[in-house]
């Protein structure tokens, strides 16, 4: 009987402890690790600076880096601008890859 009553509390702190509208101890892990939380696509990305700009445009500064380039070869800006085009980000090297050897031999 005394075995009910610990598994019931347990239960209970279980269960409040999952009810609790904070943020879990493994998503603060995950980004504190710099852990990506899913996948993002461009258009996902596209989404997120516009939601900035229009709802909390004061945060921009704080969310993005803005930086100029005071020159980029024809090369590098054909490939980002492909990769753009086909929403590819760094992280998929194969694809940078690809479209960087169909950028060069296009040239």
């Amino acid at each position: 009987m005394k075995l009910e009553i610990k598994q019931l509390i347990l239960m209970n702190k279980v269960e409040q402890y999952f009810n609790t509208p904070a943020i879990s101890q493994s998503l603060l892990k995950s980004v504190l690790a710099n852990e990506k939380l899913g996948k993002s696509s461009g258009s996902m990305r596209k989404g997120s600076l516009l939601d900035t700009l229009t709802t909390c445009p004061l945060e921009f500064d704080n969310l993005y880096v803005v930086k100029e380039m005071p020159y980029i070869s024809e090369t590098i800006f054909k490939v980002f601008n492909r990769m753009i085009e086909s929403e590819v980000t760094l992280d998929d090297k194969d694809k940078v890859l690809e479209i960087t050897i169909k950028v060069k031999l296009q040239l």
